[in-house]
C-alpha cells in the first residue's frame, strides 16, 4: 500500500517541490476538546507541549508506551524532511 507520505516525498525528492506545496495538511475537526497545543518550529528543533483539560493520571508503564507512541508520531511527521535533506528515495 502506497501512502501519501510516499507520494508526497518522492515528489518533493524527483520533481524537486517544496514539501510546502504538497502538504498533505488538512484541518480536521477537533478530537481532544479542551487540549491546548503550543508547539514551535526553528531551523534546528520542533517541539510540542499539550496543555491537557485533566489530570494525566496513568502507570509508569502506560506512560513508556505513550512516550514510544509520541516518538513514532513524530518520526511519521518529520520522515519526509529527513528524507529531502539528505536526497534520499522512497
Amino acid at each position: 500500500m502506497v501512502d501519501l507520505l510516499d507520494i508526497t516525498a518522492r515528489r518533493d525528492i524527483l520533481g524537486r517541490s517544496s514539501i510546502r506545496e504538497n502538504s498533505m495538511a488538512v484541518e480536521t475537526g477537533c478530537l481532544t476538546n479542551g487540549a491546548i497545543f503550543v508547539t514551535s518550529i526553528q531551523e534546528k528543533s520542533v517541539s510540542v507541549v499539550v496543555e491537557l483539560p485533566f489530570q494525566l493520571e496513568i502507570s509508569e508503564k502506560e506512560a513508556e508506551i505513550l512516550d514510544i507512541l509520541i516518538h513514532n508520531q513524530m518520526e511519521i511527521l518529520l520522515r519526509l524532511y529527513f528524507l529531502a535533506a539528505v536526497g534520499e528515495k522512497v
